[in-house]
């Protein structure tokens, strides 16, 4: 037996954590004079688990050595007893390891509830924006697999959409060729050129159908050549790493970085050891609306489903339309409110900040982009221009009243946005926002060959 000095603080022990639990308490063996114990019972009784609360109540001997005996320590000023009152372990070790087990527990319900509490919004990107790969295409309508048709056409479909054009006109293009069956290597081994170049035109693709017909040449001669007339072998021979898949994939013509993501946004769907992948540029939207970058976590929340990683994938680079589409609607909004009250400096304020958002919502809309847009107004296709203009018009904004410094500030935070952008690398602008040759080649054909 230890006898306890006037003050009580944590019990200390060998096997005892600094700060034990509550029901990890010392009850007096001894209840002589001790004016809490009445008040401390209830609540050492409604803490215990009954097994322990039964222990309890039978009596402690002196010659108990079945429970070791712990020197202690002074605790708080509140608990003084009388010196020479005594005081045993209640089952220390059993109760500090029960109430270790509640706290670790705890924690991993409040772990749990951190992993899964972006979950219902990554499940709200599939159900709003989400797109199977090859959407709107006959391929779609049945359960996509990792045939050499599948793989092929999801190639096809990378490269069309490398080329600043909207991305409505290409997905109807590539459902024409599919539909053509240009999907399959050998109809598109055995098409001459210029029926490659109608086909495109059919399906409205015209302005880039010269150099698109081209490209799909090259690829007949890159996958016969180097894969046996499938691309399935392109994952054989980069012994499925991502990083050696993506250099191989790169070597078709007119499929540069930005291609390479939209491939493997949808091919993870029939390809397993590609996923969980996300373009980078898209896993920054992720992490603006507040999903988070932690691919693995996603997957998971996902039950590991490839097929719903790239639906997810697909919705967030609509998500990132969106955006500049809010902008714009942002901006034509702001430019009426100038009118009230009219003023001549305000009228041209305002006829101006709605020109430029009418501008940024046909960059969204417009089948394609015309030529003087990349003339006049060039500074729209980087980070670093769209983020100065998007700052530029928000300023404009700001002034007399709450709703033009509500808009004002909204476009110019974006504006911020994407400076921040233009600083970091590995994020390349949207297809709407790149040159008209970047990822095709310099050559470029308009007229039609004779």
């Amino acid at each position: 037996m230890k006898h306890q000095p006037p003050k009580v603080e944590d019990y200390n022990s060998e096997n005892a954590t600094p700060n034990p639990p509550p029901s990890t308490e010392k009850r007096k063996r001894d209840s002589k004079n001790y004016k809490q114990s009445q008040e401390q019972t209830p609540e050492l009784e409604v803490q215990q688990p009954p097994n322990k609360t039964a222990k309890s109540e039978a009596p402690a001997e002196d010659g108990d050595t079945e429970e070791p005996e712990y020197s202690e320590e002074p605790e708080e000023p509140e608990d003084d007893v009388e010196d020479g009152e005594e005081y045993e372990d209640f089952d220390e070790g059993g109760e500090g390891d029960e109430g270790q087990g509640e706290e670790d527990e705890d924690e991993g319900e409040e772990n749990q509830q951190h992993s899964t509490v972006n979950e219902p919004k990554a499940h709200k990107v599939i159900e709003e924006f989400g797109l199977t790969p090859l959407d709107r295409t006959p391929l779609a309508k049945e359960t996509l697999t990792a045939a050499p048709e599948t793989i092929l056409a999801m190639a096809i479909d990378a490269m069309l959409k490398s080329r600043p054009i909207s991305h409505d006109l290409t997905q109807r293009t590539v459902s024409h060729i599919i539909e053509i069956g240009y999907h399959d290597i050998g109809n598109l081994r055995n098409s001459s050129w210029d029926e490659r170049t109608m086909v495109l035109k059919d399906g409205g693709y015209n302005r880039y159908r010269e150099q698109g017909a081209t490209n799909l040449g090259n690829l007949v001669d890159l996958v016969d050549g180097k894969y046996d007339g499938d691309l399935n072998n392109l994952l054989k021979k980069s012994g499925n790493n991502r990083d050696k898949a993506r250099g191989l994939i790169k070597e078709i013509k007119g499929l540069g970085d930005l291609g390479a993501d939209l491939f493997f946004n949808n091919v993870q769907s029939v390809w397993p050891s590609m996923a969980p992948f996300v373009d980078v540029r898209s896993l920054q939207t992720a992490e603006q609306v507040g999903i988070g970058t932690d691919l693995d976590t996603i997957y998971a929340e996902l039950d590991q489903n490839p097929l719903e990683m790239s639906k997810f994938a697909n919705g967030l680079s609509m998500v990132s339309r969106i955006v500049n589409l809010a902008v714009a609607v942002i901006m034509v909004l702001g430019g009426i409110a100038q009118f009230f009250p009219a003023s001549m400096s305000s009228i041209i304020v305002g006829t101006y900040v709605i020109i430029f958002g009418a501008a940024l919502g046909g960059l969204e809309f417009l089948p394609t982009i015309p030529d003087y847009a990349y003339r006049y107004a060039s500074f729209l296709f980087s980070f670093l221009g769209r983020g100065v203009f998007y700052i530029f018009v928000g300023s404009l904004l700001l002034h007399d009243g709450v709703l033009r410094y509500i808009a004002g500030s909204l476009v110019g935070f974006i504006g911020l946005g994407y400076l921040a952008l233009e600083f970091i690398p590995s994020i390349e602008p949207p297809s709407n926002m790149r040159e008209a040759d970047q990822g095709w080649g310099a050559e470029q054909v308009y007229g039609e060959q004779v």
